[in-house]
């Protein structure tokens, strides 16, 4: 969760701006408590169907670990891999079903394994230590006793997020991993009061995840009682586990990543005739920051700083305080302007933000025009919800029903060398997922449209005098199309979720430095890679189209030759 200020971002000082940033950051943070059910049932061996959390796509597997054994590879995945996205976050690990008690109330079956405390990585080490023996902490009557130490065990829970209900910047979730599906064992006294735990938890807005590890007793997983307190009601009870785990791996794989976190880049706004302005803020999209460059003195290795002046044409250094007339010869003559001329020549005098000139059919966007990344556009907050608001949805509503774009002119500020811009503002369709998370906001893309001056003609393909241009034949095009069907990627599938490969082989050695344990023996999956099971279906589509080119010769890449023998001139002349 991440607290957001639009006016700490658009301060003039980028220092305050950045360490309010930050002091917000710190003040907004997760509480997550993690329960764990360690009845006798759940450290038994058996055969369990999970959705695989661990790779870049939702697969079923079937696994013949416990499901103690499932549910503590799941939380050390959560703690290993939040504490990079989110250091600021809370989290607690609270044992339920054990034989013995270790809380601050005294409560029966209840093992607090660690309070809210901030992730470390002492604490990840801590905790893993002491689940190792999980399965050592159940006793033959966890069954008779497993509804009263759910309800024992909420208690704790709530007791722990009470300090933070009222701070409305910590997002307080509870993940309950589990696979009793009637864990009151129709009891209607034990179920009404479970049921009120529960009711008091989301009253404390308090986000409840079930984690269902398979099949209890080796039939379905009943939706009656978790259905009723998670409100996920589902056709079939295959359905709702299904649904349940499919939840649960969505929530897991958006935390292996380290989240950026967004700022706007300009405030401007939207003028339609000339009293109708709805102010928006312009983001710009998928935008990497790359370092500064900087100099060292070869000698002694310390940052170089620049400097600007102007030299007069006898050697002369001229004052700061006196300003040099700009000159440009034009036909072999030299114009020369003062410094307020010069203002004006940069300084066009075209109107700030976006003009709309009219409107076009989506059928006009023409993607081949787009010169440069697509920026986005959302509504400016200004006093909560506002009449700004209101005018920015019914103008973007309209446009979706229509199925226009709105064609407009566009100047960032004053004096800029890129002057004004044409371009389109494309309505975008709010997206939410099944649970009804949003997944893409509604808003305005802004592409960017060429002038005439910027459009030329395609280069033609060189080759040389008395060369006939080459062509694909048939077989050859047939060959590609078959090898392209046979190599072609899922719908679902998005760039998004492949990890960098070389990122996270960072991150693990860093993690098994910090945990003590071996980097050498970091091992991480490169999805970058072609899957072994489409080359091998595409392996008779690839046979054919190599067997329809001509040979080729592909030059050997050469070695580099030896520092030795290449000797150090080069070198010294550099230097």
């Amino acid at each position: 969760m991440f607290f957001y200020d639009p006016s700490v971002v658009d301060g003039t000082d980028e220092d305050d701006a950045a360490r309010a940033l930050r002091d917000a950051e710190e003040t907004s943070c997760c509480a997550t408590c993690f329960l764990i059910d360690v009845r006798k049932n759940m450290v038994s061996q058996k055969n369990t169907k999970l959705h695989d959390t661990s790779s870049t796509s939702s697969t079923t597997k079937t696994t013949t670990r416990t499901p103690v054994q499932s549910a503590v590879e799941c939380l050390d995945t959560f703690l290993k891999n939040r504490i990079i996205s989110s250091p600021n976050d809370k989290v607690s690990v609270v044992l339920y079903g054990t034989k013995d008690f270790k809380n601050d109330f005294g409560l029966d079956h209840v093992h607090v394994v660690k309070g809210l405390e901030n992730l470390t990585a002492k604490y990840i080490r801590e905790v893993g230590e002491k689940l190792r023996g999980v399965e050592h902490m159940t006793y033959d009557g966890s069954e008779n006793h497993r509804g009263l130490s759910l309800k024992l065990a909420l208690w704790t829970c709530s007791h722990m997020l009470k300090e933070y209900s009222k701070k409305t910047h910590v997002e307080k979730r509870i993940f309950i991993f589990t696979d009793d599906d009637d864990p009151c064992g129709g009891d209607p006294n034990l179920s009404k009061q479970v049921l009120g735990r529960l009711a008091d938890l989301k009253e404390l807005q308090v986000d409840l995840q079930l984690y269902p590890l398979g099949d209890p007793a080796g039939r379905e997983f009943s939706r009656d009682f978790w259905g009723e307190v998670l409100g996920e009601m589902c056709e079939t009870e295959e359905s709702f586990l299904e649904a349940m785990q499919l939840s649960q791996a969505d929530n897991f794989e958006m935390i292996r990543r380290k989240l950026n976190r967004k700022r706007r880049w300009l405030k401007t706004q939207i003028k339609i005739g000339p009293n109708l302005k709805i102010g928006v803020d312009y983001y710009v999209t998928l935008a990497r920051q790359l370092k500064a460059q900087r100099s060292v003195c070869a000698q002694t290795n310390c940052l170089l700083e620049s400097s600007t002046a102007y030299v007069a044409e006898s050697g002369e250094v001229l004052p700061k305080d006196e300003r040099p007339l700009k000159g440009w010869t034009v036909r072999g003559k030299d114009v020369h302007a003062t410094p307020l001329e010069y203002e004006h020549i940069r300084d066009p005098e075209v109107p700030l933000g976006f003009n709309v000139l009219g409107f076009k059919p989506e059928s006009a966007l023409n993607p081949a025009q787009q010169v440069k990344p697509a920026a986005f556009l959302y509504p400016t907050a200004v006093g909560g919800c506002s009449s700004n608001h209101r005018v920015f949805l019914a103008f973007h509503e309209k446009m979706l029903v229509l199925g226009q774009v709105a064609m407009c002119s566009f100047s960032s500020s004053r004096g800029s060398s890129v002057g004004m811009e044409l371009v389109y503002l494309v309505a975008q369709q709010e997206v939410k997922d099944e649970h009804g998370g949003q997944l893409e906001p509604p808003g305005f893309h802004v592409v960017a449209l060429p002038y005439a001056d910027d459009v030329r003609s395609p280069e033609e393909q060189q080759r040389k005098k008395g060369e006939l241009p080459q062509y694909a034949g048939e077989d050859q095009v047939q060959r590609a199309k078959e090898l392209v069907a046979a190599m072609k990627l899922d719908e679902d599938w998005d760039s998004t979720y492949i990890r960098n490969p070389a990122l996270q082989r960072h991150y693990q050695i860093l993690q098994a430095l910090a945990l003590g344990e071996d980097p050498t023996q970091v091992s991480v999956e490169d999805g970058t890679l072609p899957a072994e099971a489409v080359l091998e279906g595409a392996k008779g589509a690839i046979t054919a189209f190599a067997m329809e080119l001509p040979p080729m010769d592909v030059p050997a890449p050469k070695k580099r030759a030896p520092a030795a023998k290449r000797g150090t001139a080069a070198k010294k002349g550099k230097v």
